[in-house]
């Protein structure tokens, strides 16, 4: 065996040790299975949805806009 065809060989053996066995597939049942519908009208800003800047003059908010909180997280 010469330097190229170990070469070759080596590039092949680790593009082949590369490559899953097997395709990743995620296990979910049919039932289990949702869509979920997002209406975003005008854009999705996050200085206006997950950082409530009312008191920022340079953030534009609109003036409905009254800030939440589901746990943790705060937005508009």
């Amino acid at each position: 065996m010469n330097r190229r065809q170990f070469l070759q060989r080596s590039a092949i053996a680790t593009a082949g040790l590369s490559l899953p066995l097997r395709p990743a597939r995620a296990s979910v049942s049919s039932a289990d299975l949702r869509f979920v519908f997002v209406n975003n009208y005008g854009g999705w800003d996050p200085t206006r949805v997950f950082a409530p800047e009312f008191s920022n003059d340079y953030v534009d908010m609109e003036a409905d806009a009254e800030a939440r909180s589901v746990g943790d997280v705060v937005h508009v």
